[in-house]
């Protein structure tokens, strides 16, 4: 199909809708600052249009790309000006053959006949719980023909996302090749193309490798192809697009029967994330196995920062240990393809916030090296990164007691394993950023049966009560709780606590050397809980 046929496709694909979409609530309600934000740049009585979003640009399935849709185009008829209307996708099946058939006409001429004063231009991408959107408002008018109207930072929908297709590796590449190259035109010139070169970064390895490649080729191909959502003057298209460089960082991860791909690629100060989840049938023989227990293919080091300013004096161990925490959230985000690299925070809630990183993925091997900066604290991170979980990892509800402990009171954990049977041993995180083991008060994990609640320390445990710092007033700490679906050694991961205070700091293993040992465990079958408390002297 030309390009001429192409846009005009996209246009008799929009048909005016004259009542709210059929869409998800939550989601709909969610979007609707965003929507605001896209009205607010236009003049009243405007028509904008919702391009439709293509499954090989977001890796995911077309009937949750068509809910998202629906959400968009009904947080949008919900806060349209007096006026305005919204055009969205409908009927396509009937207009196809029409479009396809369609030779005439120049760019301009289609939208003027559509009358469209503005194209939405939404971008989706697979998050830790959910969906990601943003858009991009393009101009259609006269001499706004093409410009960019105002830009939305990404929206949070919660989405279950365990039953995302799986697709086939070439498929996959395809998908992640377009998304990542869409995403960086929209962020660096929505009506440009792009000669690129790829640089390739990530852990190495013969998939890896392979798989990189098909992504490279079709982000290049991608990239070099005018935009369909934005009409350039007939003067420039005979003109060579522009030269640029992209490093395309990508990772694999083995999860028994699928093949999990992170990417991220960036130009310039630009930066785009996608993930596909690849059937392991589809990948070469050759390439098999690619990992003996599963986790991520290849070997690789990242480096992150955490800085940590707090708005009032406290114990500089206790500043160290937060920004150590926002460190390692900064290098798990990182290397998960969402964002990361540098994290800032001033108070307990953001820590908090940072400890339930490692949930997902844990660092180890850990290199620190210490930063000062006025007021607060500066701790740099290198090191490797283990993703937690898989199909064998046990499920856990788990929450501690109680938010505040002061000294005296029992700490205490009440957890349930979700579908099956899980070993589990607890530990607390300390605000000297040292782990001490709470429970089993022996060295073997203790096995609990599936729906079965418990409490941690149990009846045969050692009791441990909470307490500050020494000299502190209050402080952040969390419960660390361990589940395996195999037996494993508590005792190598941390030693039992003292009785007091003090001797349960003079006992601690530091949290590097207890990331180290988890690290050693098959995480494939592991998941952690991270749940953080604070404790409170005396008054």
């Amino acid at each position: 199909m030309t390009a001429l046929g192409r846009m005009a496709l996209l246009l008799l694909a929009l048909t005016v809708i004259a009542g709210p979409a059929q869409a998800n609530d939550d989601w709909g309600h969610a979007l609707t600052g965003a929507a605001s934000h896209l009205w607010a740049a236009l003049p009243d009585e405007t028509r904008v249009a919702v391009r439709p979003l293509d499954p090989d640009e977001s890796g995911l399935p077309e009937p949750l790309l068509v809910e998202v849709e629906r959400a968009l185009t009904a947080a949008l008829l919900a806060t349209a000006p007096a006026g305005a209307a919204v055009l969205a996708r409908r009927d396509l099946p009937a207009l196809w053959e029409e479009a396809v058939s369609f030779t005439g006409g120049l760019p301009r001429d289609l939208l003027t006949d559509a009358a469209v004063d503005a194209l939405v231009v939404p971008t989706v991408g697979a998050r830790d719980g959910g969906l990601s959107v943003s858009a991009t408002l393009i101009g259609l008018r006269d001499a706004g023909l093409g410009e960019v109207l105002a830009t939305l930072p990404p929206t949070f929908l919660a989405a279950d996302l365990a039953t995302v297709d799986v697709v086939e590796a070439r498929s996959g590449a395809r998908r992640l090749g377009v998304g990542l190259a869409e995403g960086l035109r929209l962020a660096v010139g929505p009506g440009s193309a792009f000669a690129v070169r790829v640089e390739r970064r990530g852990p190495r390895g013969p998939a890896a490798d392979w798989f990189a490649a098909m992504v490279a080729e079709h982000l290049v191909q991608r990239l070099a192809a005018p935009p369909l959502y934005v009409a350039r003057p007939l003067r420039r298209l005979g003109e060579a697009p522009a030269a640029r460089v992209v490093v395309l960082h990508l990772e694999l991860w083995d999860q028994g029967s699928r093949l999990d791909a992170q990417a991220k690629a960036r130009m310039g100060s630009a930066e785009a994330h996608g993930t596909a989840r690849i059937a392991l049938t589809s990948i070469p023989q050759g390439f098999l196995p690619l990992t003996r227990k599963g986790g991520r293919v290849g070997e690789g080091l990242y480096r992150a920062v955490g800085h940590f300013a707090p708005a009032h004096r406290t114990d500089p161990r206790e500043i160290r240990f937060a920004a150590r925490v926002l460190a390692r959230a900064a290098l798990i985000e990182d290397g998960l393809g969402q964002g990361g690299g540098t994290r800032r925070a001033a108070g307990a809630a953001d820590i908090a916030t940072a400890m339930h990183s490692l949930t997902r993925a844990i660092p180890f091997e850990e290199i620190w090296q210490d930063g000062a900066e006025e007021g607060g604290a500066a701790q740099q991170l290198a090191a490797r990164l283990a993703r937690l979980g898989g199909g064998g990892a046990p499920r856990v509800d788990a929450a501690v007691e109680r938010a505040l402990y002061q000294p005296g009171d029992r700490l205490s954990a009440r957890v349930t394993v979700r579908g099956g049977r899980a070993y589990l041993a607890a530990y607390a995180w300390q605000a000297d950023d040292t782990v001490v083991r709470i429970a089993p008060s022996d060295r073997a994990a203790r096995l609990l049966e599936a729906d079965r609640r418990a409490d941690l320390p149990g009846p045969r445990d050692a009791q441990v009560t909470a307490a500050p710092l020494p000299g502190s007033v209050e402080t952040l700490e969390a419960l660390l709780l361990v589940a395996s679906a195999m037996p494993f050694d508590a005792d190598a991961l941390a030693p039992a606590a003292g009785a007091t205070a003090e001797g349960s700091l003079a006992a601690a293993a530091q949290m590097s050397a207890f990331l180290d040992a988890l690290a050693a465990l098959d995480l494939s079958r592991v998941s952690l809980a991270v749940l953080p408390y604070r404790t409170r002297a005396a008054e």
